[in-house]
C-alpha cells in the first residue's frame, strides 16, 4: 500500500472513531491497531479531545498497538508540556508589561 493510500486509510478510521456507532469504533480501533506505528502521531493527538469517547478510542487503539509507540507518546507528552510552559512563559510576559505600563502611567500623573 502506497504512504499517500494508506495516510487516507489512517484518517478515515480516526474519522469512524468519532462515530456514534460502538460497533464502528470497535472496528476503526482494531484497524488502527494493525496500522502500527503510523497511526500514533494522529491517535496521540485524539488524546486531547474534548470527546471523552474519541479519547478512550485513541487510548484503546494505542494500547493495542503495542510497546513500540512508548518513545512516540512521551515524546508527544514531552511537546506537550514544552508548549504549556511557552504559553504560561508568554501569559507572564503579557502581564508583566500591562503592570509596567499602568506603573508608568501612574508615575507620570
Amino acid at each position: 500500500m502506497s504512504d499517500e493510500m494508506q495516510a487516507e486509510q489512517i484518517e478515515q478510521l480516526i474519522g469512524a472513531l468519532r462515530d456514534d456507532n460502538e460497533a464502528l469504533r470497535d472496528h476503526a480501533i482494531a484497524s488502527l491497531s494493525q496500522v502500527g506505528a503510523d497511526a500514533v502521531g494522529p491517535l496521540i493527538g485524539l488524546m486531547a479531545d474534548e470527546d471523552v469517547l474519541v479519547r478512550e478510542a485513541a487510548t484503546s487503539a494505542i494500547v493495542r498497538i503495542g510497546p513500540s509507540v512508548v518513545d512516540p507518546l512521551i515524546e508527544a507528552m514531552d511537546m506537550r508540556e514544552a508548549q504549556r510552559t511557552y504559553e504560561a512563559n508568554l501569559n507572564v510576559i503579557t502581564v508583566t508589561r500591562q503592570m509596567l505600563g499602568r506603573t508608568l502611567d501612574i508615575l507620570k500623573s
